[in-house]
């Protein structure tokens, strides 16, 4: 506001000094707040995005272990902005910003953690999902396994034992990938969490910011799986965990 009103004063002097009337005084004023008001809106929404666009960033922002002037001349710079201080405002608005509509989510989430599973990826085809429902069923391993369709492939997640079956049932030249004793961790959120942007981004973000590397990750509904190396599955356990226990 106290640039707005610094900004409305120095222009107002102009005009006086042009020797408009008050009347045009008072209607030029009113287009200039108007303009005004879009110029510091537009600044405000190219801020928001590129933000957005970085949760990184916008957590190191949160934090306050970033420096705000710095942070605007980037912004500026990428998004041709000429106003430091409206990007500064709107910089300091975001970091004020109420709580994180994805972190409310993660309030409403639970983890669940297994290790030792298996993962195969088979070659998608009618006789592949012919073989692979015979060994699930036949074996009655429904609740052992989780299946996607992804593209052309089937990907199977499971214990040791049914992967181990459907890696002996199946050709071996319809197999493309297998990896034993890896870690699997499952969020399970609310149903809000289809109408929520960004969520799995900001997931996968708290895992890069500390060197954890994701091997598959499979997100349909309200369930995120996240396949990782046994070596990091309690690490990316208690990162996400402590999020949740901030809410």
């Amino acid at each position: 506001m106290e640039i707005e009103m610094q900004y409305l004063l120095n222009n107002i002097s102009r005009i006086n000094e042009a020797g408009h009337s008050h009347i045009h005084i008072y209607h030029k004023i009113i287009l200039m707040h108007i303009a005004y008001t879009m110029k510091m809106e537009s600044t405000a929404s190219l801020v928001r995005s590129y933000l957005r666009d970085n949760p990184e960033i916008t957590n190191y922002l949160k934090n306050g272990i970033i420096n705000i002037s710095a942070l605007a001349r980037q912004i500026m710079k990428l998004n041709n902005i000429t106003d430091f201080e409206a990007t500064v405002a709107a910089i300091k608005r975001f970091k004020n910003s109420p709580g994180d509509f994805k972190l409310k989510m993660l309030d409403k989430s639970h983890l669940e953690m297994a290790s030792n599973v298996s993962v195969i990826s088979i070659k998608k085809s009618y006789s592949n999902m012919k073989l692979i429902s015979s060994v699930i069923s036949s074996n009655r391993r429904l609740n052992n396994v989780t299946m996607l369709d992804s593209g052309n492939l089937f990907s199977i997640i499971g214990d040791a034992e049914t992967i181990r079956i459907l890696w002996n049932s199946v050709p071996s030249e319809e197999v493309t990938d297998k990896l034993d004793g890896v870690g699997e961790l499952t969020i399970i959120s609310s149903d809000d969490i289809i109408h929520t942007g960004g969520y799995v981004n900001f997931i996968t973000s708290l895992l890069y910011q500390t060197n954890i590397n994701i091997l598959h990750m499979m997100s349909f509904y309200n369930n995120t799986i996240i396949i990782l190396d046994k070596a990091d599955l309690t690490r990316a356990f208690t990162i996400i965990s402590a999020k949740i226990l901030e809410q």
